[in-house]
Formats: structure tokens, C-alpha cells, sequence
């Protein structure tokens, strides 16, 4: 009896044992995903689709064919971070494929370097954590990520660094080593840069031999074939590559620009940067105008390139410069060096000088103003020349320039005075300026002392336009001569000359000089005639040398 009752024991045993393991395997295959039998004959592989972590599903694919179905709304990549397309790929072994987020890349202007206390380092290695910083920055904010891209056992999970990396993970565009490390600090090399740009902007490999170091064996082949094609590189005169080499920042900084086709504004450039804004980049480096157009930032800068917003047409200051808006573009106008008639828009209408090719107008200080090889007067802050105007003894023309109101005079007189203005923009009311255009007149002009019939008398002033002219063409004259000549020069400076008709010594000799007051009122005589006179011992009274450059009258 006891033996019956054991056989039935065990029997009931396994018949509940066999139970719950059809439970078991019932419950399980609800929970699998789709899989499909694989065959199990050698000529069979597995492709396994993953979103993320999570397998969608398993393909059976016979040796050298494609997945006949898999999941649909994907794009896919390798476990290398190739773009491939399920429907054209030849399967030979088991493979992997992930989900892959399109990159999207701003189409608008973008900074997308940095440089720290004036220094680019152009000549120092790109690090592959500055790279992934690089694609991250060209992403649009609408660029879908998904969350917890790769993470790195080498990377603070909290850090901006490995935001970047894990979106560029995420994204298929640079992955990390095999050993769960990402190498941040590590330099990127040429290959890779060439072909994390080709995964951003969704570039088909391509199969062709483009460098003599890059053959059929090399891991980069196509990408770099597809920059070739495209434009993006040359190569060396040597007809090679140099794959594995190290890309430097400023060869990063040409490279990305002309991936994503942002040309640098070399106009905009040169008028914003008179000189580099970094210490270790001069304006000769070959690649100056993109590492200033990916790294340099400034109001001005980015009112030029279009990146600033809320921009109101008119004339508004930028820093130090004055710029215009254009009422219709609403971007900056482009001005030719020179000087410009404006009728609205500027704090008053007028003449405006441009010192550069560019954007913006001379802010102009009151006063006298020389600009170009011209005199001018700012009636008040920022505004523009005067026209038409007179300020004592000086007048300005219609195109605000001081004139004598004689254009033979105005010739000599500039060519005279180049040599002392010499590009000078500065206010010139100085001494020693002054003195320079005395002494022309009375020592080194080669001018000389020649009586002639003059009409005028004491107390006239008509005679300064013809004896100027006349002195300066001819080089002789009497003491009306000399004194206009210097007259003329003194007032191209900005001195409030004046000519003086009347008597000189004991006998009170008919005599012409010039008189400018001082700014306290006191009057002072300049007489060219009489300091050659003197020096040349003309009048041969034995007193010798007398200067005749500013002495008190009486």
C-alpha cells in the first residue's frame, strides 16, 4: 500500500511541475518581443533592432541578403555610428542596429569656439570633448535627443562636457571605447573630425580612393572620400591625408565652416578687429578671418553678422561706433570710406565722415575736426560737420571742408601743409604746428623779398586773397605777400588769423603782418617778412637775428 501511495505522489509531482512550466513559458513569450524563428542553419544571421537598451525586434536574414521586415520610422546606425538603411545592406554575420536621431544644424550664423584671456591656441590639438562641444553648439534647439545617450565611466555625469558627449552619442556622431571610457582630453584625429561632419550632415560614404594615405583598408575611406567630393578638404601637396594626425583648432575652425557653408564677413571683420583680438592670431594667419568668424563676439559684431535681434532702423551707437540700420533690411548699411551727405536718421542732418570701409560714421566731437586731409567743425556732440558755416575768419564749404574760398589757394596750401598734417586727426591748434607753416614762409619755402607797386593803404584787408596766390606762385613779393602767405596757413591749421594793414618802426613805414589773439585776448604779431628780414640781416642795421614768430604787439 505504501508503494502505491508513492508512485501516486510522484506521479502528481510531475504532473504539476509540467504545469507550471508551460505557465512559465506562456508568461514569458507575452513578455519577448517579435522575434522571428532563426533557422538554425549556418547560412542564417540575426539583426537585432534596438531603441536604446530596448530590443523592438529580431530578424532572420539569410547570408548576403537584406532584412525583409523590420521596424518601420526609424533611422538606423551601426554600432560604429554609420547611417545605414536596413533595406540595402548585405548581412554576413549578426549585427546590431540602433535607432538614430536626425541632427538637425542651424542655419543661422553661429559661434561655435571659444577662446579664453585673448588666446585662441590655432596650433594646439582639437580634444574630441571640445569637438562634441563644436556639434552640440551647431545643433538647433529642436534637435531631438534621446534621453541617457551613452555614459562614460571617465565623464561627471553632471558636468557640460558630458551633456555634449551624451548628445553626440545619442545622436550616432562620435562614440566611445570599448572599455566604457569616452576619452574627452584625448585629441581627435583628421579622420575622425572628417567623419563625425558626415554623420551630422547626414553625408553618404562614398567608395573611391581620394588620398594615397587613406586606401580601400582604412576605417575613414568613405567619409573621407565623401569631403573630397564635397569640397571640405584638399589634402597636401604631397597627394596625402595624414588621417591619424591630430586636426588642430584653427584647422577645426576652417573645417566647420566649410561643412556647414558659413562663410567668414571679412568686411565686417576688418571693421570691427583693426587688430587681431587675439595675442597668439595675427591678421597674416591663413586662417585669421574663421577663427575670429567662430570665436569673437562683440554688440557690434553681432548687429553686422545679423545675429542680434530687435534692431530699429536709424542710426543708433554700438560701443564706440555709430552705426546705421537700414529702414528696410533692418541690417547694418555697408559705407564706403569717405565722407557722406545725410539727410535723416543721424542726430541732425549733415556731413558724416567714415574712416573705414564699413558700417558705422565718426562720432564726432564739437570743435575742430581734421579728417582725411581736410579741416571741419562739429557743431555739437556727434554731430555732423558744418556746412556752409563760418567760425570767425574760417569758413566751411557745402561739403563741410574748411576753405579759403580760393581754389588755387587751396592747392598750395594743402601741398605746403602735408608734410605737417601728415594724416594727423587730431585737433592741430597747436604751437609747434604753427610754427612749422611759420618757418616754411620765412626760412625754408624759398621765398624772397621783391618790392612792388602796391594800391592798398592802412587799415585794408581786400589784399590777402591775390598776394597769397601770387606768393605762392611766384615766391617774391613785398610784405602784403608774406603775410597772406602765412595768413592762409594759419587758418588751414584753425587759427583765427587775421591780416594787419598798418605802420611799422620809428617812421611808421607802410607795412602788412598777420595778428592771432590768444585765448585770454592777447594780441600777438607773426611776421614773416620781418623774421627774414632779420635772419638774412636785410635791412643790414646791424641788429642782428629777431624772431618774428609770436611777439606781443607794441
Amino acid at each position: 500500500m505504501k508503494r502505491i501511495y508513492a508512485v501516486i505522489t510522484v506521479c502528481l509531482s510531475l504532473a504539476l511541475c509540467v504545469l507550471a512550466s508551460c505557465i512559465s513559458r506562456e508568461a514569458a513569450q507575452k513578455q519577448m518581443p517579435a522575434t522571428a524563428q532563426v533557422s538554425a542553419e549556418e547560412n542564417y544571421h540575426t539583426v537585432s533592432f534596438y531603441d536604446g537598451s530596448v530590443v523592438l525586434q529580431q530578424v532572420a536574414v539569410k547570408d548576403g541578403s537584406a532584412p525583409d521586415q523590420y521596424p518601420q520610422g526609424y533611422a538606423w546606425r551601426d554600432a560604429s555610428g554609420r547611417t545605414v538603411d536596413p533595406a540595402t545592406m548585405v548581412v554576413t554575420r549578426d549585427v546590431s542596429l540602433y535607432t538614430r536621431v536626425s541632427a538637425r544644424v542651424r542655419s543661422e550664423h553661429t559661434r561655435y569656439m571659444t577662446a579664453t584671456d585673448g588666446y585662441f591656441r590655432p596650433d594646439e590639438d582639437l580634444t574630441r570633448g571640445e569637438a562634441a562641444g563644436i556639434i552640440c553648439a551647431l545643433l538647433t534647439p529642436e534637435t531631438a535627443v534621446e534621453e541617457g545617450g551613452g555614459m562614460f565611466t571617465d565623464m561627471p555625469a553632471d558636468s557640460t562636457a558630458a551633456a555634449n558627449i551624451r548628445t553626440v552619442s545619442a545622436l550616432g556622431i562620435m562614440n566611445g571605447y570599448a572599455d566604457g571610457t569616452f576619452r574627452p582630453d584625448a585629441s581627435i584625429t583628421r579622420s575622425e573630425m572628417l567623419t563625425a561632419m558626415c554623420r551630422l550632415t547626414d553625408t553618404e560614404e562614398v567608395t573611391a580612393l581620394a588620398f594615397s594615405d587613406v586606401g580601400a583598408d582604412h576605417w575613414s575611406m568613405g567619409s573621407v572620400a565623401a569631403a573630397m567630393a564635397k569640397g571640405w578638404v584638399a589634402g597636401y601637396d604631397d597627394g596625402n591625408f595624414y588621417p591619424d594626425t591630430p586636426i588642430t583648432r584653427a584647422e577645426a575652425a576652417v573645417l566647420v565652416n566649410r561643412v556647414i557653408g558659413q562663410t567668414p564677413n571679412r568686411t565686417a571683420i576688418d571693421v570691427v578687429c583693426q587688430q587681431s583680438p587675439y595675442q597668439d592670431v595675427s591678421r597674416w594667419h591663413w586662417a585669421y578671418y574663421d577663427i575670429v568668424d567662430v570665436s569673437f563676439t562683440t554688440e557690434l559684431m553681432q548687429y553686422i553678422t545679423g545675429e542680434a535681434e530687435n534692431m530699429q532702423p536709424g542710426f543708433m551707437l554700438l560701443g564706440d561706433q555709430m552705426c546705421h540700420v537700414n529702414p528696410e533690411t533692418l541690417r547694418l548699411d555697408y559705407f564706403a570710406k569717405g565722407f557722406h551727405t545725410v539727410t535723416d536718421g543721424l542726430p541732425s542732418d549733415g556731413v558724416y565722415y567714415v574712416p573705414e570701409n564699413g558700417f558705422f560714421v565718426q562720432r564726432n566731437q564739437p570743435g575742430l575736426q581734421e579728417f582725411d586731409g581736410s579741416l571741419f567743425y562739429v557743431l555739437a556732440q556727434d554731430g555732423p560737420f558744418a556746412s556752409n558755416y563760418d567760425l570767425g575768419y574760417l569758413h566751411f564749404g557745402e561739403n563741410g571742408r574748411y576753405t579759403s574760398g580760393d581754389a588755387a589757394i587751396d592747392g598750395y596750401v594743402d601741398e605746403i601743409m602735408a608734410p605737417i598734417i601728415q594724416g594727423k586727426t587730431e585737433n592741430l591748434l597747436k604751437e609747434s604746428n604753427l610754427r612749422q607753416a611759420f618757418d616754411y614762409v620765412s626760412r625754408y619755402g624759398g621765398y624772397r623779398y621783391l618790392s612792388r607797386p602796391m594800391g592798398w593803404h592802412r587799415g585794408t584787408t581786400s589784399w590777402t586773397t591775390l598776394c597769397a596766390r601770387m606768393m605762392f606762385e611766384t615766391k617774391r613779393g613785398p610784405c602784403y605777400f608774406w603775410a597772406a602767405a602765412f595768413l592762409y596757413l594759419a587758418r588751414r591749421l584753425g587759427y583765427q588769423a587775421y591780416p594787419i594793414c598798418g605802420g611799422v618802426g620809428t617812421a611808421n613805414t607802410l607795412h602788412a603782418w598777420v595778428m592771432i589773439d590768444d585765448a585770454d585776448g592777447t594780441e600777438y604779431i607773426y611776421d614773416a617778412e620781418l623774421d627774414w628780414a632779420y635772419r638774412t640781416n636785410y635791412y643790414h642795421n646791424g641788429t642782428g637775428p629777431m624772431d618774428m614768430f609770436k611777439q606781443r604787439r607794441g
